[in-house]
């Protein structure tokens, strides 16, 4: 009897002891959670003390900074200058001023160019309408050559045909070989815009023809008028570029004329990989057509005389001269070591044009 009370005593033992462990087994579980949340706490606060003093480390080099900045606008006074829209703020040193001086002008001259240039559009009576072009102050510094190439579309480098001083109601056969030449060559032929002789052949064969010349000494188309005049603008040309000013005369527009003839050779700068070739054929019937001739000479471009004018013959006889001392200008032009003469022969005057304009020499 005994032993089976042991057994059955064994079972409930085992029970309570199964119920005591599983009643202990989830009290130690929430102490560990406890402990595990009171421990992130402090981990959390430990970041977030991190965080605030990384923050106040921030806001001290932030103040340090202001604080540069502050001192340094001390020792710097500033000053602003204002032009049409345009703010710009200069320190007081010496380097800045100069900068700022420098920026300054290239302000202005940007805003004053666009006064410099006028264009509007020609109505020849009786004829073809041309676009013109005024160059309100030519002496101007901020004068870029550029910006009316550019306006008429001319970017690519072109061969150019430069009639010096050509001023004429003569029928000359020659220019007709001109015009072949530069049809051929696909060249640009400019004059100075008054009545050469060229302009019906360029009609004909539909060659860019530009007229430049002083506006103070032209007078503008006129309609029913037949009669030669040496300052009549003419029907032929594609363009016309106006010097205005009273006090600028014939050989005045020559440095803007042998600067056009650079940029339209050369094209728009350091865009093309190649250049064009220049050639120019004295006439000589204006006045100062010499200036052209010596502008000519220093780019070392070459001349064709054609004998048709008091001029061209002056400087035949110098070249002709054996006096070697001779240093007057029609000598210089004479001795000029790449001028050449042709006789009164258009095929012969087509041929120089076409070996000025694609030899080099």
């Amino acid at each position: 009897m005994k032993t089976e009370k042991t057994e059955s005593e064994n079972p409930q033992n085992e029970d309570k002891k199964t119920e005591n462990a599983g009643s202990e087994n989830p009290k130690s579980e929430d102490k560990k959670t406890e402990k595990e949340d009171v421990e992130n706490e402090n981990k959390n606060s430990d970041n977030d003390k991190k965080e605030s003093e990384d923050e106040k480390e921030v806001e001290n080099q932030d103040e340090k900074s202001q604080n540069d900045k502050t001192e340094k606008s001390e020792v710097f006074s500033q000053k602003s200058m204002k032009s049409k829209n345009e703010r710009i703020v200069i320190d007081a040193s010496e380097e800045n001023k100069r900068k700022a001086s420098l920026l300054m002008t290239e302000v202005s001259q940007a805003i004053d160019a666009k006064d410099l240039y006028s264009y509007h559009d020609l109505i020849v009576p009786g004829g073809k309408n041309a676009h013109l072009c005024f160059l309100n102050d030519p002496n101007a510094k901020n004068l870029r050559v550029t910006e009316v190439a550019d306006h008429y579309h001319f970017y690519e480098p072109v061969p150019v045909i430069v009639l010096i001083g050509a001023n004429t109601n003569q029928k000359i056969k020659l220019f007709a070989g001109i015009s072949r030449a530069a049809l051929n060559c696909r060249a640009i032929i400019i004059d100075s815009g008054v009545e050469s002789g060229i302009e019906k052949f360029c009609l004909r064969k539909n060659i860019d023809l530009i007229g430049i010349a002083p506006e103070s000494q032209i007078d503008y188309p006129k309609a029913d008028n037949n009669e030669f005049s040496e300052s009549l603008l003419t029907n032929g040309h594609s363009y016309f570029i106006l010097l205005r000013g009273d006090k600028i005369k014939w050989g005045d527009e020559a440095k803007f004329k042998i600067s056009l003839v650079d940029r339209l050779s050369n094209g728009r700068k350091n865009a093309f990989p190649y250049k064009a070739k220049v050639v120019g054929i004295i006439c000589g019937n204006l006045p100062n057509s010499i200036n052209e001739c010596k502008l000519f000479m220093e780019k070392q471009w070459p001349l064709i005389l054609m004998e048709n004018s008091d001029f061209s013959k002056k400087i035949k006889d110098a070249k002709d001269s054996e006096e070697e001392n001779n240093d007057d200008d029609y000598s210089l032009i004479g001795k000029y070591q790449k001028l050449m003469e042709i006789d009164d022969d258009s095929e012969n005057l087509a041929a120089s044009i076409h070996i000025a304009l694609t030899l080099s020499f």
